[in-house]
């Protein structure tokens, strides 16, 4: 058993072949970041880049924007996936695998705030 559940604190692991083969590509494509997000857009496209998140305070979206687009950070682990459940905070119309080369860590656990990111591919 590898220690992946502790690459990423907090977040537990699952094993999903069909999302570690994008973040296997999407790593051997030099993207140095990856997350899943839930969209609100369900025309959203492979290559869009996707437009900052906002912060929210007690379930209140709020004027103020993060520096980038909040996603939930995976971590790929050979067969697994370090990630946070898609369906706990975050909800949207669509699945969304989401790179960029720059992020930082947002305020919830195993969020990551990912600037300029660029959607990978279009899960569900």
């Amino acid at each position: 058993m590898s220690n992946c559940g502790n690459l990423v604190p907090g977040l537990p692991v699952m094993e999903s072949p069909e999302i570690g083969a994008l973040i296997e590509e999407a790593v051997s494509d030099g993207w140095q970041f990856v997350g899943i997000r839930s969209h609100h857009d369900p025309d959203v496209k492979i290559g869009d880049e996707i437009a900052n998140s906002h912060v929210w305070i007690d379930g209140e979206r709020t004027d103020e924007e993060l520096p980038g687009v909040s996603a939930l950070a995976v971590v790929w682990c050979g067969e697994r996936i370090n990630r946070r459940g898609v369906a706990d905070d975050y909800r949207g119309g669509v699945i969304v695998v989401v790179a960029s080369d720059h992020a930082e860590w947002g305020e919830d656990v195993g969020e990551i705030v990912l600037r300029r990111g660029v959607v990978l591919a279009v899960i569900a």
